[in-house]
């Protein structure tokens, strides 16, 4: 924040509309991979590093989102949520697939320690929460590519690398972090 003070609205929130530390890190946060800006932020500093070390490799960790019940409920995740909806199911009757006439009041889900505590995401029988967990990788996949193209940009054979996280190959990595490995 001390270098780009303007990051703060990049930041996700959690449902109650709070930074998301990364883990026990409270001093930093998750960033929202719906903000244009902290994509294009990332992008430069990947051009200035391959720039400044001209290396053959990149990698780059911690690129997974925050796992269940830290969803980004931030409004440029919301608003991408219902834009993606709306344009993957445009002119289909919602109906027979979701049991609903329209998108108009969907939201994500609100976690609750009794009713939907957050390992009720390891299985996932909601068709609308379903879509969201593709919605979520495809996100990951529109940012990581987004990244591999930056950097073939400036070094066409550079080979790009990434993290899935800790857990993600154990269970439901599509479910739990949004990484669809396809």
């Amino acid at each position: 924040l001390r270098e780009k003070p303007q990051a703060i609205a990049w930041m996700a929130r959690n449902q109650s509309g709070e930074f998301i530390p990364w883990g026990s890190q409270i001093f930093r946060r998750w960033m929202s991979h719906h903000s244009v800006e902290f994509l294009d932020y990332q992008k430069q500093l990947l051009a200035y590093c391959i720039n400044a070390v001209n290396p053959d490799n990149v990698f780059i960790d911690n690129t997974v989102q925050q796992a269940w019940p830290n969803l980004d409920y931030s409004e440029m995740a919301m608003k991408a949520w219902k834009e993606y909806l709306k344009n993957k199911f445009q002119g289909q009757d919602l109906f027979p697939i979701f049991g609903i006439r329209s998108f108009d009041a969907v939201d994500l889900p609100r976690f609750d320690p009794i009713y939907f505590p957050p390992d009720a995401i390891r299985v996932v029988k909601d068709s609308i929460l379903q879509e969201y967990c593709l919605f979520r990788g495809e996100t990951f996949n529109y940012w990581i590519s987004e990244m591999r193209n930056a950097a073939k940009a400036i070094k066409p054979g550079i080979e790009m690398g990434t993290s899935l996280g800790c857990d993600v190959w154990r269970y439901n990595g599509l479910f739990i972090h949004g990484t669809n490995q396809d």
